[in-house]
C-alpha cells in the first residue's frame, strides 16, 4: 500500500485523501494555495482526470509561474498513450516516470541552493489508473532535491505501487496529522470524529460513501491542522472548497469539482 511512503511527504499545505481498492479509486483535495508573495488562494484544482480512465494528483512544488505538474502530466500522457481506455500497470509506471524526468528539470531551474535543502521532498506525484477490465493501477513517483556545492539537481526515488485488495483502504498524503491521528483514535477528539462521522456521511448528501468519507477527512484537516499560511497565523494551510473524484471500470466521476476546474 501507499501508506508508508504518504508519511515520507514533506509540509507541502495540500491534503490528498486516496481511497483505493482493485474496483475503485476515490480521491479528495483541498483547494487552498499558498503565493510566493506570502498570500493564500482558494482555488487551487488539485485533482486531474488526465484521461477517462487516469487520475493524476500531487504534493510539493507542484506549480511555478505558467508551468505546473498537472501540465507536465498532461504532456507525459500525449507521449506515451494511444489508446486511453486501458492504463496497464507499465503504461502507468511509463507516465509516471516521464513526468517525473521532465517534473523535475522544471522545479530544479526554478530552485537556488538557498530556497532547497539536500534530500528534501520536492513533490510526490500519484497517477491511477484503470485496464480495459477496470482493475486500478497505482504508481507514485517522488523526487528528492540533491544539494552540492551550491549545485543543486534532483533524484527519482523509484517508483512505488498501490496494492489494491477486494477491500478498500485509505491514506493521506501531504499534510497527513489529522488523518493519523483520527485512525489511530488514541485522542479524545478523534473518537469524537469517529462518533460523529455517520451522521456526517448521512447529511453529506454524497451517494458515494467512501468519496463522502474521503471529503471528511479534507474538511478535518482544514478545521483542526496545526500548520498555517505563512504571514497568516489564523489561516490553515489546508483549505477552502474539497474536490473529489471516483474511478472505477466506468472510468472517472468527479463527486465535487470548482466550477473553474476542467472536467478532463
Amino acid at each position: 500500500m501507499l501508506i508508508s511512503l504518504a508519511q515520507a511527504q514533506t509540509k507541502s499545505g495540500t491534503v490528498i485523501i486516496l481511497g483505493f481498492s482493485q474496483q475503485k479509486v476515490v480521491v479528495a483535495a483541498d483547494s487552498r494555495e499558498s503565493t510566493m508573495s506570502g498570500d493564500y488562494r482558494d482555488d487551487a484544482c488539485k485533482i486531474t482526470a488526465l484521461e477517462q480512465k487516469l487520475i493524476f494528483v500531487a504534493t510539493g512544488k507542484g506549480k511555478a509561474g505558467e508551468w505546473s505538474s498537472a501540465t507536465e502530466a498532461r504532456a507525459a500522457v500525449r507521449a506515451l498513450v494511444t489508446f486511453s481506455q486501458d492504463f496497464k500497470p507499465e503504461l502507468v509506471d511509463a507516465i509516471a516516470g516521464k513526468w517525473g524526468d521532465a517534473a523535475g528539470q522544471q522545479i530544479i531551474s526554478r530552485l537556488g541552493p538557498e530556497k532547497v535543502k539536500d534530500n528534501q521532498v520536492l513533490i510526490s506525484g500519484i497517477f491511477v489508473g484503470a485496464n480495459a477490465m477496470g482493475v486500478i493501477h497505482i504508481s507514485q513517483q517522488t523526487l528528492r532535491a540533491k544539494v552540492s556545492r551550491g549545485h543543486v539537481s534532483f533524484s527519482k526515488l523509484p517508483i512505488v505501487h498501490g496494492e489494491p485488495t477486494s477491500v478498500m483502504h485509505f491514506t493521506a498524503i501531504g499534510e497527513a496529522d489529522i488523518y493519523n491521528e483520527y485512525q489511530a483514535g488514541i485522542s479524545a477528539r478523534a473518537n469524537k470524529w469517529k462518533a460523529g462521522s455517520s451522521a456526517y456521511l448521512k447529511s453529506s448528501g454524497i451517494a458515494d460513501v467512501e468519496a463522502a468519507f474521503a471529503i471528511m477527512l479534507v474538511d478535518l484537516t482544514g478545521k483542526y491542522g496545526k500548520d498555517r499560511v505563512p504571514h497568516h497565523p489564523d489561516v490553515a494551510l489546508v483549505g477552502g472548497p474539497t474536490d473529489a473524484i471516483a474511478l472505477t471500470s466506468k472510468g472517472a466521476e468527479w463527486i465535487h469539482r470548482k466550477k473553474d476546474c476542467p472536467e478532463r
